[in-house]
């Protein structure tokens, strides 16, 4: 049986099912890198997982970087640091679910000094960009208006393929419905390729190709992608119902080009695996209010904290702030027993009634010596 994380799954982690989570692993504070559910990805190895970040971010990661287990710890309401817990592991090793640190290779050793992915572009799926580009056209006012593909570019797919589904290598001639479409929509190039300040020319043939309609469907939706780079392996980051797909590209057909399949699986990676913070779900100020609220800080401290059968504390957020509490509790009353010289009998804030609790006017993130930010 799987043991549960010890930091609060968002909700895009919950609905995704991810259990293996990459941190960024900050001194002061831990955040999610990246997250997958590998039960839909397959085999996820520390070599690509350095290369999906490079391929991200190229101007800030070149890959240069090993995976390492952390432990998460906690230091305060949905705050967290990262021990490390284990060696690195081989780049080639298949990883299991559990946490596990990025740190860029560094002359001193592990490297705290990373550079967390940038403000990505706030973007769902290809099908969802497209929807755009109809219902709100001057969002792509200044980039080129193409959303389906010119008879030209089909004529040349049809002599290229021979029709045939790049990914399924399924031929018209079997019943089956195939349509040709772009691997990356050019309307979406200079939004989206931000290295790159004008993007590439998406307007060629080799950004097209012939694909089953239903498989499209998956394919718009970033459901899966192709991984060119291991042996242009289909990676599937959600969930495909009833269709199957293979694990990697027939070889007959030439298919589209190696460039448009990265850029497409770049946008299932944004789309699918990162984002995934609790952070970017709460913001500190939510979690303020609700201490407030709760009678733990702000004028009505001195009152006492709400009854501990208060519905809010049952709340996922009421539950980290309780959990702060009882750790803040037991953290102080250790101190006071350390440098207390009379004996005296234990104080356990577990069994506190809530009546019993004042707000003494300080923050509740309070940091144990293992987890004090350094200075």
């Amino acid at each position: 049986m799987e043991s549960q994380p010890a930091h609060m799954l968002s909700r895009l982690s919950i609905n995704r099912g991810v259990d293996v989570f990459i941190w960024w692993p900050h001194r002061r504070r831990a955040s999610i890198a990246m997250g997958f559910n590998s039960h839909r990805t397959g085999p996820i190895t520390p070599s690509r997982v350095c290369r999906w970040i490079h391929l991200l971010d190229p101007l800030c990661h070149d890959g240069r970087a090993v995976l390492r287990p952390v432990k998460i710890q906690k230091c305060g309401v949905l705050h967290y640091v990262a021990e490390v817990s284990g060696p690195v592991l081989n780049e080639d090793n298949n990883l299991m679910p559990g946490d596990y640190g990025y740190f860029p290779e560094s002359k001193e050793g592990l490297d705290y000094r990373v550079q967390p992915l940038p403000s990505l572009p706030s973007v769902t799926t290809i099908e969802r960009e497209r929807e755009l580009a109809v219902t709100i056209p001057r969002l792509f006012a200044n980039q080129p208006p193409i959303l389906e593909v010119p008879t030209e570019f089909q004529k040349v797919v049809q002599q290229r393929d021979s029709g045939r589904c790049f990914v399924s290598g399924a031929w018209p001639q079997e019943g089956v419905e195939v349509e040709v479409t772009w691997i990356f929509p050019p309307a979406s190039v200079r939004k989206f390729d931000w290295p790159r300040p004008r993007g590439p020319n998406a307007v060629v043939a080799d950004n097209t190709a012939a694909m089953r309609k239903d498989i499209l469907q998956l394919f718009r939706r970033n459901v899966f992608g192709v991984d060119v780079d291991d042996n242009r392996r289909i990676v599937i980051f959600y969930d495909t119902g009833s269709i199957q797909l293979p694990t990697h590209l027939p070889t007959a057909p030439p298919g589209p080009g190696d460039e448009f399949l990265r850029m497409h699986l770049r946008w299932c990676l944004v789309a699918f695996t990162t984002g995934l913070d609790i952070m970017n779900e709460i913001d500190w100020h939510d979690i303020a209010r609700l201490e407030e609220e709760l009678g733990l800080a702000g004028e009505d401290a001195d009152c006492g904290v709400v009854p501990t059968d208060d519905e809010r504390w049952q709340t996922p957020l009421g539950r980290e702030i309780w959990e702060d509490v009882v750790r803040k509790g037991l953290w102080e009353t250790q101190q006071s027993q350390e440098s207390d010289e009379v004996n005296h009998e234990p104080v356990s804030v577990i069994n506190a009634s809530a009546d019993e609790w004042r707000g003494d006017g300080h923050p509740l993130v309070r940091f144990p010596p293992m987890c004090r930010p350094f200075e």
